[in-house]
């Protein structure tokens, strides 16, 4: 490997600023905590450079001028980095800025663990790694929803979550606080406070392709909810056998229907006689009644050609979320399917006939099908709070100050 390299400033990471205040030194690791071939440990801050000199040996002597390694921005270089006289790793590291740098080390858990330490213990403080990167794009962006927003883009679920997201900043959250705060004189509470509730709307719907959502299959034993599991996952994830009971922890597949992300969950069938029998059975029964309770969206299955199940529906779906599927319409005659579908969604988890159907159900009922991508929403908890908390103010002083808040950061204006 060469030891020395050019390449653009700040790409990687984005950071060609330093990270929060000089005199606070930072480490952070960028990766996950897996397993892994590499792994990347974020240092930065005032003394950045003068612990990487301590601790890092190059491999090459042109990197060093005058005795001291040559940390230039946009360089790449390749060495060591040393505790007293011990090798802790082989490593390359990424000049990102003049007080900023990226080194990758091995992606071994326990050595990344040690490098972590190694600038610990010459003074860096360690920090999140969401954290890390929120704070860095916080000293460069304008504004706290922009820095928020370019971190979210790189996590969000979906394509559409990622276009929900950059258009805070151009067409969303951010034009709407500004202009809230340039209009604020002129506005009455109660105006805020309408407006206010209409992000609070939007942003209950957007979540679900901004986040993963999860979609609970629940009904009586048999009644194909496993076998409507496999078939959104295009390989067998549940055990399908026609003896109640067979499915009693609960199993998951994470797809995409549509434009969502889901988490669908297959759960032990409802059933009174399950519940009063063996422990084990009672449990699962529990466990499914609260999945049911956690989910964004249950689908209840029962198996059409069972007249009983179709005239008692086990559970009582109440205010809950839910599609009713009434599945195994393959076994049934033309007349007995035209009867179901003008009260529920006729499926054939076998066939896959009325799935896409199914799944257009799905997202009407989350009100994603035709959801604005302008529209103004909060993406993350903190602005979610901030936005609640401005609907139960009744001082348009701390209106102000709430406002400030949610457009700079809190201690920002």
């Amino acid at each position: 490997m060469p030891a020395e390299m050019k390449r653009p400033m700040g790409r990687a990471f984005g950071m060609e600023q330093l990270l929060g205040d000089d005199c606070i030194t930072r480490v952070s690791v960028l990766t996950g905590k897996q397993m892994a071939a590499i792994a990347s440990v974020a240092l930065a801050g005032g003394r950045a450079r003068s612990i990487l000199s301590d601790v890092f040996r190059a491999s090459s002597a042109s990197t060093v001028q005058g005795g001291q390694i040559h940390f230039a921005p946009g360089k790449i270089l390749h060495g060591t980095l040393l505790d007293n006289d011990r090798i802790v790793d082989e490593v390359v590291i990424g000049c990102e800025a003049n007080d900023c740098f990226v080194v990758h080390c091995h992606g071994n858990p326990l050595l990344t663990q040690q490098v972590v330490k190694l600038f610990e213990s010459k003074g860096a403080a360690w920090t999140d790694s969401e954290e890390f990167v929120l704070e860095q794009r916080r000293s460069t962006a304008a504004d706290m929803i922009e820095a928020e927003a370019g971190l979210w883009m790189q996590k969000a679920a979906t394509l559409t979550g990622v276009k929900i997201i950059a258009n805070q900043v151009t067409a969303g959250l951010l034009p709407t606080v500004r202009k809230w705060l340039a209009d604020f004189e002129q506005m009455t509470l109660a105006e805020l406070w309408t407006g206010c509730h209409q992000v609070l709307r939007k942003s209950s719907r957007a979540k679900y392709l901004i986040h993963r959502c999860r979609i609970v299959l629940v009904g009586p034993p048999n009644s194909g909810k496993s076998s409507l599991l496999n078939y959104f996952a295009q390989k067998e994830q549940a055990v399908v056998a026609p003896v109640p009971g067979t499915t009693r922890d609960w199993v998951s597949v994470t797809c995409r229907l549509g434009p969502l992300l889901a988490d669908i969950v297959d759960t032990a069938g409802l059933d009174e006689t399950l519940a009063a029998g063996s422990e084990i059975d009672g449990m699962a029964q529990q466990t499914t009644l609260e999945l049911i309770q956690s989910a964004d969206m249950n689908i209840y299955v029962y198996d059409a050609s069972k007249v009983r199940q179709g005239q008692s529906l086990l559970f009582n779906l109440g205010s809950l979320k839910a599609v009713i599927a009434a599945n195994k319409c393959d076994l049934l005659m033309p007349t007995e399917r035209q009867s179901l579908y003008s009260k529920y969604v006729a499926i054939s988890a076998k066939t896959g006939e009325g799935i896409d159907r199914l799944v257009r159900t799905i997202t009407a009922a989350l009100k994603v099908d035709d959801f604005d991508c302008t529209a103004p929403v909060c993406f993350t908890d903190r602005q979610l709070a901030i936005i609640r908390k401005l609907i139960h103010t009744k001082e348009k002083e701390q209106a102000r100050n709430l406002l400030s808040s949610l457009l700079y950061g809190e201690g920002r204006k």
